[in-house]
């Protein structure tokens, strides 16, 4: 029932270790409050925030070290975009390590509608007199323009000051709104609609699957998912 503090957990660590502990601590924080002071993204546990973690950046300042804390509006943005219940299976990487990797980031943070974005944005810098794309570019995207405002919450709410954002020139309409909410931020729609060339796709058949599209698991398949999931766990027990 008390406080443990812990500093740096992840020094001299494996990471299939850190991955271990972090689980050991979002199970043990049910029972005792935890403050994790850490340079490791692994500690950023977006399930864990979305259920009531604090998430806190410092950062080192002209007058001091400043806390920057995710706001209960920050923590609802991310779970539009990373809601444990309902996952993003178009973009299930939107919180990856690699994403998670901004918290420990300088300032001037490059935000883009997905993964292609980020493949391919450097290919046009470096075929342009800038010769790389200025700033750090997010994770693989913010899994869709309609992510961009929650991206920008998160980054306000914890102190991020240079922050842009590039969109598809087909989501130009969006622009109005996001130069509203964040007036400190900047916005771009590049001149084409998407950043490289896309063939048309033939339409796929319907595919019917063990989840439904309320995410709930079809029960003519329960009892055989159990027994491959138990068949699973004693074969990686041996």
């Amino acid at each position: 029932g008390g406080i443990v503090a812990i500093d740096e957990p992840e020094l001299s660590l494996h990471p299939a270790i850190i991955r271990r502990l972090v689980h050991a601590i979002v199970r043990l924080s049910a029972e005792r409050q935890i403050i994790v002071a850490t340079h490791s993204p692994y500690f950023v546990e977006p399930a864990a925030i979305a259920h009531g973690a604090a998430l806190v950046r410092i950062t080192s300042e002209e007058n001091g070290s400043k806390a920057y804390q995710l706001s209960e509006q920050g923590r609802a943005a991310l779970k539009k975009i990373h809601d444990p219940n309902r996952p993003n299976t178009k973009a299930p990487h939107t919180f990856g390590l690699d994403a998670r990797e901004l918290f420990f980031q300088d300032d001037g943070i490059v935000l883009t509608e997905g993964q292609d974005d980020v493949m391919f944005y450097p290919v046009v810098a470096s075929q342009l007199p800038i010769g790389r794309v200025p700033g750090h570019l997010f994770g693989w995207g913010v899994g869709g323009a309609g992510n961009m405002q929650h991206l920008c919450r998160l980054l306000q709410d914890l102190g991020y000051k240079k922050v842009a954002g590039l969109l598809d020139n087909d989501q130009v309409a969006t622009l109005p709104g996001l130069e509203r909410d964040y007036p400190n931020y900047k916005f771009f729609a590049i001149p084409a609609k998407d950043v490289r060339d896309k063939d048309a796709s033939d339409a796929r058949p319907a595919v019917t699957g063990l989840i439904n599209n309320a995410k709930v698991l079809r029960s003519e398949y329960r009892e055989q998912m159990i027994a491959i999931f138990e068949s699973l766990r004693k074969s990686l027990e041996r």
